[in-house]
């Protein structure tokens, strides 16, 4: 494995989200760190508890934002959440009854699917607020020239 790099091509625009996607991905590294390093089990476990914890939160966040911008997309992208959660607590539960361990697979899954749905998903988001602001402000425009 190698550590996951925080590039342009992950950043979305929306501040909160792409501060939240960043700590995501320091914690994927701290994961991934971990496994390289053969740390003992309880360690990885603790990890992979964080991982889980924050993606909720910012899960949370995120549906937050799009619940307030009105996103008509948002039940299929809480749907991608909760799909997502359901598998990594799945394997958090086989996890800690050692019925499987962190491996290379598990951590590229888990690379795969935050990066596409960073680059897909939420990136749909970002350009579909912004051009919602960009509306927003047009018709805020055109209303106060009608009003003077």
């Amino acid at each position: 494995m190698s550590e996951m790099v925080w590039s342009s091509d992950l950043e979305t625009g929306v501040e909160l989200m792409d501060e939240e996607h960043q700590c995501l991905v320091a914690i994927y590294n701290e994961l991934d760190a971990a496994l390289m390093k053969g740390r003992a089990h309880k360690k990885m476990n603790d990890i992979l508890g964080s991982l889980i914890e924050y993606t909720q939160f910012h899960f949370t966040d995120e549906e937050k934002l799009m619940e307030e911008s009105n996103y008509v997309e948002l039940p299929q992208h809480k749907n991608e959440h909760q799909q997502l959660i359901l598998k990594v607590q799945r394997f958090k539960k086989k996890h800690d009854m050692d019925q499987e361990r962190i491996s290379k697979p598990v951590m590229k899954f888990l690379e795969f699917w935050l990066t596409k749905h960073i680059r897909g998903s939420d990136m749909e988001f970002a350009m579909w607020q912004k051009a919602n602001e960009a509306a927003e402000a047009d018709d805020a425009g055109v209303e106060e020239k009608v009003s003077t």
